[in-house]
């Protein structure tokens, strides 16, 4: 922030010019499907091509599949070696599984009350 004194004119009053900047950091915005695509020639080639596109989970997802990963191999763990600390372990990472996928049922639920939707 910065304030300057610029000259009086005729006025009888003191002017400031007072100058703020601040970052402004923007989110990147939600996709919106406009209907004027499907008009476009080649459309439906490129939503081919972009579906054949390798998928690289991020965020919740690479969360959420992590934790399912680790309940199964607890639970295989726990089959093949049914020991009290084998139990405890598939319970734990099922109980790990089932909190994030309520954080994402409440993350769901908080985006859905959007207005834009």
């Amino acid at each position: 922030m910065s304030v300057r004194h610029p000259p009086r004119s005729s006025s009888d009053y003191c002017p400031l010019l007072v100058q703020v900047s601040a970052t402004v950091t923007t989110a990147p915005t939600s996709f919106r499907f406009q209907n004027m695509w499907c008009r476009l020639p080649g459309f439906l080639q490129v939503i081919a091509e972009c579906w054949a596109l390798p998928v690289h989970h991020t965020g919740m997802l690479r969360l959420k599949e992590k934790r399912k990963l680790q309940a199964a191999a607890a639970e295989r763990e726990y089959d093949q070696h049914p020991t009290d600390a084998n139990l405890l372990t598939m319970n734990r990472a099922t109980a790990l599984l089932q909190r994030t996928l309520s954080v994402k049922e409440d993350l769901w639920k908080q985006k859905s009350a959007c207005k834009w939707i």
